[in-house]
């Protein structure tokens, strides 16, 4: 992960309680995108930057990859609501009486084996991540990370409303990336970001000049 001091400036951003805009990671296809997030989720400084994010309130991180190959739910908002709750709530599992009122009875009752589990809505879906987001609202801190914006089967539009109103009202800390495209150019116009290209033009000119020196 780059200094505090590189171009990109996005550990000052990740480490900021006064940057509270989306951070935006764009580039052309097959430019690195990807491996460029699960480098940054994964790396070792990430949780001591966003702790100073976070401060005295405790730390709570979320990591997912849209796949346009992939299943529904790994493309869709239900699957991205899904996994959003999953993942917090294995950090706060003490909420899911509180976040899932009547499943938590029903499974309390029948046990966790039940045979035809009542079908997830988005609405459903939408309702406990608001009732956990109000409820770790002076507690914990979300960190969030979405990988490959551009690969969610539905209207990029709404997608990226759904994720900035979670970042402007619950005070997520948010950072995207995507492929060029006008909807997240138009969106995260005022957002800082850094395009891969930039980060990887000289790697890539080396890369040529050193297989064409074999040929």
């Amino acid at each position: 992960m780059q200094s505090a001091q590189s171009p990109t400036g996005f550990t000052r951003w990740l480490a900021s309680r006064e940057d509270e805009i989306p951070f935006w990671i764009t580039g052309k296809p097959a430019s690195g995108k990807s491996t460029l997030m699960k480098f940054i989720t994964t790396h070792p400084r990430l949780t001591g930057l966003l702790k100073e994010w976070s401060g005295k309130l405790n730390l709570l991180m979320v990591s997912i990859h849209f796949w346009g190959p992939g299943s529904m739910m790994q493309k869709s908002q239900a699957g991205l609501l899904r996994t959003m709750l999953y993942q917090l709530l294995r950090q706060r599992p003490d909420l899911c009486r509180i976040v899932f009122p009547r499943r938590y009875v029903l499974y309390s009752l029948v046990g966790a084996d039940l045979v035809f589990p009542p079908p997830w809505s988005l609405e459903e879906l939408q309702h406990c991540l608001s009732r956990f987001a109000a409820e770790v609202g002076e507690t914990d801190r979300v960190a969030m990370f979405v990988d490959g914006l551009d690969e969610y089967d539905g209207r990029c539009e709404e997608l990226v409303e759904f994720l900035k109103k979670l970042q402007a009202d619950h005070g997520f800390k948010l950072c995207v990336s995507s492929r060029p495209w006008n909807v997240f150019s138009d969106a995260f116009r005022t957002s800082p970001s850094l395009r891969m290209e930039d980060l990887t033009n000289d790697d890539l000119h080396i890369y040529i000049k050193r297989r064409l020196a074999k040929s």
